[in-house]
């Protein structure tokens, strides 16, 4: 097994208490509706080729590596912070799919990996890594000619992300801020072991961003519509709540409306 560095201190991303905020408001059994869904479609839209080589980055507690792994998919996932590495190893121990995942620590933006892949996921990476340039390039680089990236941003222009910061700067909040350009807002918000950067995009500029790079767009669909549902209890508010995500993402519901943003590129040919 690889040896797991130990946490850097100051920032959130590497301790066990933000982890198990994140298991509690985006993981219960509604959540895994709605990933069904988004599994679903990648199977359907043939993004991945079964048997081919897949790179999870930033893969958390390997929920969705998995899931990759149950498509027929050969998965490597990496994750920087050491409490991510071991729930993943974790779960794949618990699954049996240790001949389907490696669970590496790496940093994405540090990325020492020479070998290529067919595919790679990211879902709600990128939002969270201030040197984002250099992760986007690591992710073109490890991607074989052909090869395909499922990312899964924030729109900064989604109705319910507008009206938080608005409210937020209304209320004069000190534990959260936010700075602006044209292409994003990043939100810096106060934890108890540091601060968290979240960003969210300009859709349309992202995707310029990522053509400059070298992939070409191959779909852009609508991801959740609200993330309300982490702010409220459990019960019948969030299950709505839950539902109405599902149904904007099964008929594909007006993308500038939605939070939750799937974006999908394939590594041009040079």
């Amino acid at each position: 097994m690889t040896k797991i560095k130990s946490p850097i201190d100051g920032d959130p991303l590497m301790r066990e208490k933000l982890h198990s905020e994140w298991t509690q408001a985006f993981r219960g059994p509604e959540n895994e509706l709605y990933a069904d869904m988004l599994f679903d479609y990648l199977k359907r839209e043939a993004i991945y080729m079964r048997g081919t080589r897949v790179l999870d980055v930033g893969c958390g507690d390997g929920r969705f590596s998995r899931r990759l792994a149950e498509m027929g998919l050969q998965v490597i996932s990496i994750d920087f912070s050491p409490v991510a590495v071991e729930r993943a190893q974790k779960r794949v121990r618990d699954s049996g799919l240790e001949k389907s995942i490696t669970v590496l620590q790496e940093d994405l933006t540090k990325l020492n990996m020479t070998e290529k892949f067919d595919g790679v996921f990211c879902h709600g990476v990128l939002m969270h890594i201030p040197d984002q340039e250099a992760a986007i390039s690591n992710i073109f680089n490890v991607l074989n000619e052909g090869g395909r990236v499922v990312f899964s941003e924030l729109n900064m222009y989604a109705p319910e992300l507008v009206a938080r910061r608005t409210i937020s700067r209304i209320m004069g909040k000190k534990s959260v801020k936010y700075v602006w350009n044209q292409s994003s807002v990043v939100s810096w918000f106060e934890t108890d072991d540091g601060p968290l950067q979240t960003r969210s995009h300009n859709v349309p500029m992202f995707i310029k961003q990522l053509e400059a790079k070298g992939f070409s767009l191959v779909a852009r669909h609508s991801g959740e519509l609200s993330e309300l549902y982490t702010r409220v209890p459990r019960g019948v508010i969030r299950r709505a709540i839950l539902a109405l995500n599902r149904l904007w993402f099964r008929y594909d519901g007006l993308a500038e409306l939605a939070v939750g943003q799937i974006i999908i590129c394939e590594k041009r040919s040079s």
